[in-house]
């Protein structure tokens, strides 16, 4: 057996007509990704500031919309000449290999044990493209989190998937593992990204992209955590999909004195908690600025 496996070897040839529309929609991902990292902070210096809306004071989840219209036309704005972190070229996007005593295929799924890493943190440099399914597990009792960490920008396409709920197989697994990724540039997202546990994400931008944002077709993109909070922590926020915690809360902090969301056409869903946003330093003056999107939990806390 080889020493290191690559995440496309792995996995049986797609017919070309079906590899032709997956690097389509790859490009076009890439190229949103630069337009999203131009123009949000541009369009959060046009947006109004946000207010908080009058929370009920019924324990059923409520719905706070803040804006409904033209749910994705209107989600990037033109003509920015705003400069911004580069976004790598599609042919610089690499393929990471994973060390074959780490790895195994499950129903044509990468299921990675994070058991045999150190505190379980998976290091890529550069870029990380996820082309399948990658699953994180761990079969050591000691290591209840699956850390992606990259110097670079992770991308998850149309189709693809980023999760640490059990493949068949790994009855000895540990349950609810959480899931943090971690990257110096941004995370992007056209598919899924499911922790069983509680999810964390840091980058200075995280896209939640729709497909047909791609020229792409498929089912819009999610974020949740299962069973704890999902929590982010960036400085540009674009959510045309869901980003829900099942049992938890959704927090959204600050990276920096800035922080602005565009989510026209998104959702936040935390039903059974509530949704923070903002800074959680009160004696930080944050500059948040906020557009679009409904918002479900027991209650909506802004703080700026």
């Amino acid at each position: 057996m080889p020493t290191n496996m690559s995440l496309c070897s792995l996995f049986p040839k797609k017919s070309l007509r079906r590899q032709r529309r997956f690097d389509l929609a790859n490009k076009g991902l890439i190229a949103l990704a630069q337009t999203v990292m131009l123009a949000l902070p541009v369009m959060a210096q046009q947006a109004p500031r946000a207010t908080a809306p009058t929370i009920p004071t019924a324990q059923a989840p409520a719905k706070f919309s803040l804006l409904s219209t033209n749910p994705r036309s209107s989600a990037l704005s033109q003509n920015v000449t705003a400069s911004a972190p580069t976004v790598p070229s599609a042919a610089s996007i690499i393929t990471p290999s994973v060390a074959s005593n780490l790895a195994a295929i499950v129903n044509g799924a990468l299921v990675i044990n994070v058991g045999n890493l150190p505190n379980g943190v998976y290091h890529v440099t550069g870029n990380f493209l996820n082309t399948n399914n990658l699953t994180f597990v761990s079969t050591n009792s000691n290591v209840h989190s699956a850390t992606l960490s990259v110097t670079g920008s992770i991308f998850n396409p149309v189709g693809a998937s980023i999760s640490t709920l059990i493949p068949t197989g790994y009855s000895n697994a540990v349950t609810n593992l959480n899931l943090a990724l971690i990257a110096q540039a941004g995370i992007f997202n056209a598919g899924s990204i499911v922790s069983a546990g509680s999810l964390s994400m840091t980058a200075p931008v995280i896209a939640n992209i729709h497909p047909s944002s791609i020229g792409a077709s498929g089912a819009a993109p999610v974020m949740q955590a299962m069973t704890g909070n999902l929590t982010m922590q960036t400085s540009t926020l674009l959510n045309q999909g869901t980003i829900a915690a099942a049992m938890g809360n959704v927090n959204v902090a600050n990276l920096t004195n800035s922080l602005a969301i565009n989510a026209l056409g998104g959702t936040f869903n935390a039903s059974n908690g509530v949704i923070n946003i903002g800074t959680q330093n009160l004696t930080d003056q944050l500059n948040l600025q906020m557009l679009g999107g409904d918002f479900i939990s027991q209650a909506l806390n802004l703080t700026a």
